[in-house]
């Protein structure tokens, strides 16, 4: 096995980040309210980077996602909790547009407790 000094170099410039975001549900859909406990559009990426993992916590089982979504630098992301077939579907908006990243299978009538895992590139 090779040992590869590129990919080593850019992994120690890597800084890991996580955003907690949380939200009561019923059986209507939601965003999920970010850092400071805030309802906005979402939060700016301050330079680029990759979503790692979101998992989620709905006060029984914690679901997670291993899928990966690159972002750029000034990027905004949140969350939003999307009700179907009675459970919520948490979802990754990036830029106003929800992504193929998500976690299914968070139960209703709880709290959902999440939390957005990045690796943020330093130029």
């Amino acid at each position: 096995m090779g040992f590869n000094l590129t990919q080593t170099w850019v992994e120690s410039r890597q800084s890991i980040v996580l955003l907690a975001f949380s939200e009561k549900v019923t059986t209507v859909s939601a965003p999920l309210k970010g850092p400071g406990g805030s309802t906005i559009n979402g939060y700016p990426v301050p330079m680029k980077g990759r979503v790692t993992g979101l998992y989620v916590y709905d006060g029984t089982s914690v679901q997670q996602t291993s899928e990966v979504l690159d972002l750029s630098a000034g990027d905004i992301v949140s969350l939003s909790a999307v009700f179907a077939g009675g459970t919520f579907r948490v979802n990754l908006i990036v830029n106003g547009t929800t992504t193929s990243l998500g976690v299914s299978n968070n139960l209703a009538n709880t709290d959902l407790l999440a939390s957005l895992v990045m690796k943020l590139v330093e130029d």
